[in-house]
């Protein structure tokens, strides 16, 4: 992992800072997946040291769909647990609205596929109506995409 990543371990358990994105197009969502992954997750990545949140968020997409965005409001800021091949993990998720140019290659197909240092990620749209038979994390997306806050909102998920 980088070294300019806010990202650090303590006791076998791993603290992450990210930012994600939330696009809708059509009525469909923007998700993205490690290929290998069983299930799917907003686009996004970690925070650099010193880095504004929304500036991560515009590196990020760059980086790997090549493509200068357009921040929008903040949504949630999420405290989330969970526990992937029993490593714990505390991240801090920072959602914003995010507006894409219509000249995106994330339009352009289907599915988008781009490799990020030593993995393959995919991103696919999905109808919104349909989230809730997605497996998406953190999972209180599923009901949470459906309708969307007026004002930012603080959520504590855990999905262990």
């Amino acid at each position: 992992m980088p070294d300019n990543m806010v990202c650090f371990e303590k006791n076998n358990a791993r603290f992450l800072l990210c930012v994600r994105g939330i696009v809708i197009n059509q009525e469909r969502v923007l998700l993205f997946n490690v290929i290998g992954w069983d299930w799917w997750a907003l686009p996004g990545g970690r925070v650099e040291m010193l880095e504004y949140s929304n500036e991560a968020l515009k590196r990020e997409m760059r980086e790997e769909i090549a493509t200068d965005i357009k921040v929008g409001r903040l949504v949630w800021v999420v405290e989330n647990f969970f526990k992937p091949e029993n490593k714990p993990y505390h991240e801090i998720g920072i959602y914003y609205l995010m507006d894409l140019p219509g000249d995106s290659i994330v339009f352009k197909a289907d599915e988008y596929t781009c490799q990020d240092g030593p993995v393959k990620l995919r991103f696919r749209w999905f109808p919104v109506a349909e989230i809730t038979h997605v497996e998406i994390r953190p999972s209180f997306l599923k009901q949470r995409l459906l309708y969307l806050p007026a004002f930012p909102e603080q959520i504590c998920w855990n999905d262990e």
